[in-house]
């Protein structure tokens, strides 16, 4: 009967290896979520940062340089004084091709309510 209860107080192998099985299953399956959240993570700041980039082009100096390629330095420099050289420097790097489109009218003849 002693014998028993010694076995009884102590893990067996079989427990010990589904529990580390368990452990390593929850390891790789949050290495996994960290993964794809840092790849989220790593695209979302490029996109923000090229919007940021596009956003610089939009000014009324911009509607000028229609299918040019300019850098944003060109297109801000006529708007804003831009004294650091540091400053400059960044913007001359940012350069986009220019592509205006025309605004056009938006036809609601289907949507609007019709008068009686």
């Amino acid at each position: 009967m002693k014998d028993i209860q010694k076995m009884k107080k102590a893990f067996t192998l079989i427990e010990i290896l589904v529990s580390v099985m368990i452990v390593s299953f929850i390891v790789a399956s949050a290495m996994s979520l960290f993964s794809k959240n840092q790849e989220m993570a790593v695209y979302i700041k490029k996109r923000a940062s090229s919007e940021l980039d596009n956003s610089l082009f939009v000014t009324t100096q911009g509607q000028k340089y229609n299918k040019d390629e300019k850098n944003a330095y060109d297109i801000l420099a006529d708007e804003f004084v831009i004294d650091e050289m540091e400053s400059r420097d960044v913007l001359k790097k940012i350069s986009k091709k220019i592509n205006v489109t025309p605004a056009r009218t938006i036809s609601l003849g289907s949507i609007a309510p019709k008068e009686d």
